[in-house]
């Protein structure tokens, strides 16, 4: 994982319609490759005021809000669309007559603490796509290729592979079958060099979904579902 405040190199040029040098461009040694550099891609009218750790070739957009006091973890290959707010943080005390800081505005001496601590942070797993103006609350884990609809609220944990919107959010589909899921979730392809990604144009080239109706079918039964996805996968 990369740290948010190490190695800023200069972005390559514009690449897709997309403009990298609007990009921080963090760059690490991988570590089973030190030969490989880890790349990681920050909009700098991002806000990062977090305990941040991000993963490879995932990138944060323009926009984004990311702090509190808390660990915020980011896997690998995420992308993060515009004006993401993700905050750690403490909350009112709402156990009396009011929920202002009268403390810290007045200077009164009331007799409890104004804010009460909820030490959690956010974790976000590999391969995950987090929709337009999305909230993610402390304590939320959101797990290896799952997509958050745009403008959702996420207090709830996001399972693997599921598709979930809303406020608060909640589950629409799953992007697959559960056979297709547990190949994806076996082989871990972000953990691929970026040599063997490229060699594997054929695997992210499958039509993943038509698979999984194939097997909602009963036209593939789970083990010809795993081999028709890694057959297709080198070394």
């Amino acid at each position: 994982m990369n740290q948010i405040d190490k190695n800023l190199s200069p972005p390559p040029a514009k690449t897709n319609g997309i403009d990298l040098s609007q990009y921080h461009v963090i760059q690490m040694p991988n570590a089973t490759n030190p030969q490989e550099m880890n790349r990681c891609y920050i909009h700098k009218s991002a806000k990062i005021n977090a305990p941040l750790t991000i993963g490879r070739e995932s990138y944060i957009n323009s926009g984004c809000v990311l702090g509190g006091r808390f660990p915020i973890k980011i896997g690998a290959f995420c992308s993060i669309a515009a004006e993401l707010y993700c905050w750690t943080y403490e909350t009112h005390n709402f156990d009396h007559a009011t929920t202002y800081p009268l403390r810290t505005f007045t200077g009164m001496e009331i007799a409890y603490s104004e804010i009460v601590e909820k030490p959690n942070g956010v974790e976000i797993g590999n391969d995950v796509y987090i929709g337009h103006q999305v909230r993610i609350m402390p304590g939320v884990k959101i797990a290896d290729g799952a997509v958050i609809a745009a403008r959702s609220v996420v207090s709830k944990n996001v399972a693997a592979y599921e598709i979930v919107g809303g406020v608060p959010n909640k589950i629409i589909k799953k992007r697959f079958s559960d056979p297709v899921i547990g190949v994806l979730q076996e082989i871990c392809w972000w953990n691929w060099s970026l040599e063997k990604i490229k060699r594997n144009i054929n695997f992210f080239n499958l039509d993943l979904a038509k698979i999984s109706q194939q097997n909602l079918n009963f036209e593939l039964n789970s083990n010809e579902v795993r081999q028709k996805i890694l057959s297709v996968i080198v070394d």
